[in-house]
């Protein structure tokens, strides 16, 4: 997939997997839904194309593999469609009438490099476009962005080779980091990091709860087991969160407006 890989001869041999006819379907049809997918026929319409780009990775043999495929896999991606809709109605909102702010749903990926450990980070940032009254809700000022990162550590249950597919990985909540930035065009910050679940100190009160707003409470819900279906440079697909894979879907695109691939650290 995407990385290069050294030959008996010691030439670097490409191993770039091209976006197939059926992921890119897929991918055109995801960027024209809503990111969070509520309608019976956009959702039917969602899982059969996910169903053909899976097929095809299959017939190919191009179907996601540990470690060979890690590089694919540990880049920053941007959430486009999905079927997991749960407390995501702030969000849904949002997305119906811009006026109240914007928002961003990614995913990052990282490989740390010392002792090859895998992190996943889901990340929503919260975007305040302009001054106007609808937006004031979320406190930032004009042209201001907040964010939650959720970090968890992953562990890979499954490789992906044969007799083990698909690829799963498993992935659990370690720390919550809220971050902002102080005026417009700057970067954000961190404000405020917890780890998880919380350490208590001896006679004192457990540390106050994050101003999480109620509606993307269950959103940022992700942990459990999540299987990668179809990985190549363009799309990846994901089923499942805490074992519900027939009715969890979710469809990403690399996203290369922060910088493309992140470094491992």
């Amino acid at each position: 997939m995407l990385g290069l890989l050294a030959s008996p001869s010691g030439l670097v041999v490409d191993t770039t997997v091209r976006s197939s006819p059926a992921s890119r379907a897929l991918l055109l049809r995801a960027t024209e839904l809503p990111v969070y997918v509520t309608a019976a026929a956009d959702r039917q319409d969602l899982f059969a194309l996910a169903e053909e780009a899976e097929a095809e990775a299959l017939a190919l043999g191009t179907t996601p593999q540990w470690p060979r495929d890690a590089s694919a896999l540990c880049q920053r991606w941007r959430l486009i469609a999905t079927t997991r809709t749960a407390g995501s109605e702030l969000l849904q909102q949002m997305a119906r009438q811009p006026a109240l702010g914007t928002f961003r749903v990614a995913q990052n990926w990282k490989e740390r490099e010392a002792d090859g450990a895998l992190r996943c980070d889901n990340v929503v940032s919260i975007g305040r476009p302009n001054g106007g009254l609808l937006s004031a809700w979320t406190l930032l000022q004009a042209g201001g962005q907040s964010s939650l990162t959720l970090q968890h550590k992953a562990k890979v249950l499954q490789d992906g080779t044969a007799g083990q597919q698909p690829l799963r990985i498993a992935i659990e909540l370690d720390a919550v980091v809220l971050g902002g930035n102080r005026q417009a065009g700057e970067p954000e910050e961190p404000i405020l990091q917890l780890p998880f679940p919380p350490a208590l100190l001896p006679g004192l009160p457990p540390p106050p709860a994050l101003p999480v707003p109620p509606g993307l409470a269950a959103a940022l819900d992700e942990v459990g087991n999540v299987e990668v279906t179809v990985l190549d440079e363009q799309l990846r697909v994901v089923r499942g969160v805490a074992g519900a894979r027939a009715d969890v879907l979710r469809v990403f695109a690399r996203d290369d407006a922060g910088g493309g691939a992140l470094p491992t650290w």
